[in-house]
């Protein structure tokens, strides 16, 4: 098998004075993968991508090592959209670093954040641990159904471009991806719907893939610079026609002629736009998936990751799910629609055995009540890193707005964090069902909602 670690917000080592030193930090539900190469480069990809990297194609996978540490206030977001696509790729395992660090059970309160690489006391994590099981154990979220390959040559494997990220900040968002390493020889022979080369040099044969998407960052075959090649891209452009200055496109090939202007320095939306395009023109996704008005749609249709309005979302069958700036109405599912007051708030849907009982999750910021935030050394013109200080006691932020359930009868019962009823919250017939006001009476953000 295949392992791989990584981290959102993760501090920089040593931990000085119970203080934390972070790039940032950055607010996970915001992060554009498709443009994060800018600024703080590589710690601001998105744990998918950061994963993506080490997916190897027909090797079972799993991402042994991740967090998303709670420097900043909001941070839910980044559990479910692990979960969700580690399911839509079909990823085989996660762990997730670490429930206590201590060595004894109970050398450490419940209510301070003594060690921020711990979950056990993050609401965050611990709030929606049940639900995440299940999404992922039970593959709530669909599988893609079709997958692309990310191909590198032996060639590829001497070198390592700026941007070589770019595939990863894309394809996996919408399909299933994994890499292939040519072991022998310089020519793709996979059945993947498409095959994207790495592209770090100038080689790479991708004439026996279904549909293959060619650029090179180099003009040079080798690392060393001693074997230019001034045809390989034309002769993948062959029969194609121009879309776009620089950029081919034919029934076989989208070939791009100088993929750094394309990738404008760590901004890969145009590299995005145009090979969603193509993938549409072959008949791989259908449209109203792909990238979409700046959303990244999964080709199921169950995953839409909005960066640029702070929202994140899940609607599969057996399982709703949003993440982020509150919309003026969330529609969690038919029956079910919140208005939040929050300025940000994560909310769970997940259907229990009995019929017509469901498990609501909802909460919005956490961290401790004195924690701050100051400036720490710069390390570039315009670049300084952040001083965290996690002081005070733990907080969580609940829901507070309103909850209407389209039903008959309904009733809302508010959870401590075990699952013991802490009370019932007031419920009113109005037109279309039963609304429920929350205003913070229960230190609950999990209830048990039964609708019938």
């Amino acid at each position: 098998m295949v392992e791989n670690n990584c981290y959102f917000n993760h501090p920089i080592l040593p931990v000085q004075n119970d203080t934390y030193m972070v790039a940032g930090p950055t607010e996970y539900v915001s992060a554009n993968p498709l443009t994060m190469q800018q600024g703080i480069g590589a710690m601001g990809h998105t744990l998918l991508t950061l994963a993506s990297v080490a997916i190897v194609n027909g090797k079972p996978f799993i991402l042994s090592e991740w967090n998303e540490y709670g420097e900043h206030p909001f941070h839910s977001t980044a559990f479910m959209h692990t979960v969700a696509y580690a399911c839509l790729n079909d990823w085989d395992g996660l762990i997730l670093y670490n429930f206590h660090t201590s060595e004894n059970p109970d050398d450490q309160p419940a209510d301070e954040i003594r060690n921020i690489f711990d979950v056990y006391n993050d609401p965050a994590v611990i709030c929606q641990w049940g639900f995440l099981a299940s999404v992922f154990l039970k593959g709530l979220v669909s599988p893609a159904r079709h997958h692309v390959n990310v191909v590198y040559t032996q060639n590829d494997l001497t070198t390592l471009p700026n941007f070589h990220a770019m595939p990863l900040c894309f394809l996996p968002y919408v399909t299933g991806m994994r890499n292939v390493f040519l072991e022998e020889g310089e020519t793709y022979q996979g059945q993947a719907d498409a095959a994207v080369n790495a592209g770090f040099l100038n080689d790479g044969d991708l004439g026996r893939a279904k549909h293959g998407v060619y650029y090179a960052w180099s003009p040079y075959r080798d690392a060393f610079r001693r074997e230019l090649d001034a045809d390989r891209l034309a002769n993948a452009a062959r029969g194609s026609m121009e879309i776009r200055p620089g950029v081919h496109f034919s029934d076989a090939a989208l070939v791009f002629d100088n993929i750094a202007e394309i990738a404008h320095m760590g901004n890969y939306c145009e590299f995005a736009s145009l090979l969603d395009g193509a993938m549409k023109r072959w008949g791989v996704w259908d449209e109203g998936v792909g990238y979409v008005g700046g959303k990244l749609i999964s080709e199921t249709k169950e995953i839409v990751f909005d960066p640029a309005n702070a929202r994140f979302s899940v609607h599969a069958p057996g399982f709703d799910y949003f993440s982020g700036a509150p919309e003026e109405e969330i529609q969690l599912s038919d029956k079910v629609s919140v208005r939040a007051e929050n300025e940000r708030i994560t909310l769970a849907l997940l259907p229990l055995e009995k019929k017509n009982e469901y498990l609501l999750t909802a909460l919005g910021k956490t961290g401790t009540d004195r924690q701050s935030f100051n400036p720490g050394p710069e390390v570039m013109p315009g670049f300084a890193f952040t001083m965290v200080r996690m002081d005070g006691k733990l907080y969580v932020e609940t829901l507070e707005g309103s909850l209407l359930v389209k039903a008959g009868n309904a009733k809302l019962i508010a959870l401590d964090p075990i699952g013991q009823e802490l009370g019932e919250v007031d419920g009113e017939p109005v037109d279309g069902g039963i609304c429920f006001d929350i205003k913070g009476e229960f230190a609950g953000v999990n209830y048990h909602l039964i609708a019938e």
